[in-house]
C-alpha cells in the first residue's frame, strides 16, 4: 500500500502510524510492515502479529531508577524486577549496566536459584513464565565525585540494557531504563 501523501518529518520528530492487521482465520499469522523512505543507511521494519501467544517483559521500574545521594564509599542497593506479561515466556540471555563511570552494579546472585547457580548466558537463560516475575539488585557506589571539565558537580548516569526474546515495536514503555 502507498501513502496519498507521503509523511515529512523534521529533525528529531516522530510520527505515530495507526496499522491495522487483520488475521484472515483464527491460525497464528505474523507479516511485516516495511517502510521505505529517503534514509539510504536505514529501512524501518516492524513486525506484525495476529493470533499469536507473544513474550513480553516489563521492568520495574520503567523508565529510571534514582539513587538520590550516595556517599561516597558507601554502597546503595535498590531492587530492579523483571516481569512477564505476555502470553508467551520470556528468554532474558544478558543483563548488563552500561556506564563509563564504573559506580553501577547489577548482582544478579537474586536470580542464582532461577538459573541453576550457573552464570546467565545465551546457553542459560533467565526464562520467566507467564506472568512470573524474577528481581535482582542494582547498587550504586561511588568512590569519587562526577564533575565536568569545569569542576561542576554532575550525576552518574548509566543503562541497564538486556537481551530477551521479546519483541521490539517502535514505541515501547519498556526503552533502557536510566540509572
Amino acid at each position: 500500500h502507498t501513502l496519498a501523501k507521503p509523511i515529512v518529518l523534521a529533525k528529531n520528530k516522530t510520527a505515530l502510524l495507526e496499522v491495522t492487521f487483520n488475521a484472515i482465520d483464527g491460525n497464528g499469522h505474523i507479516s511485516e510492515l516495511v517502510i521505505h523512505s529517503n534514509d539510504a543507511a536505514k529501512t524501518a521494519k516492524v513486525k506484525l502479529i495476529a493470533n499469536q501467544n507473544v513474550p513480553c517483559l516489563k521492568v520495574v521500574p520503567d523508565k529510571a531508577m534514582h539513587f538520590g545521594y550516595v556517599a561516597l564509599g558507601t554502597k546503595a542497593p535498590k531492587k530492579l524486577c523483571l516481569s512477564s506479561c505476555g502470553t508467551a515466556p520470556v528468554e532474558v540471555s544478558d543483563l548488563k549496566v552500561s556506564d563509563t563511570s564504573g559506580v553501577f552494579a547489577l548482582d544478579p546472585a537474586m536470580l542464582s536459584t532461577k538459573l541453576g547457580g550457573k552464570p546467565l548466558s545465551k546457553d542459560n537463560p533467565l526464562i520467566l513464565d507467564v506472568n512470573e516475575e524474577a528481581c535482582m539488585e542494582l547498587t550504586c557506589e561511588p568512590d569519587s565525585e562526577n564533575k565536568d571539565a569545569s569542576g561542576a558537580p554532575q550525576p552518574f548516569k548509566g543503562t541497564f540494557v538486556l537481551d530477551d526474546n521479546t519483541i521490539v515495536f517502535f514505541t515501547s514503555d519498556n526503552g533502557p531504563v536510566s540509572v
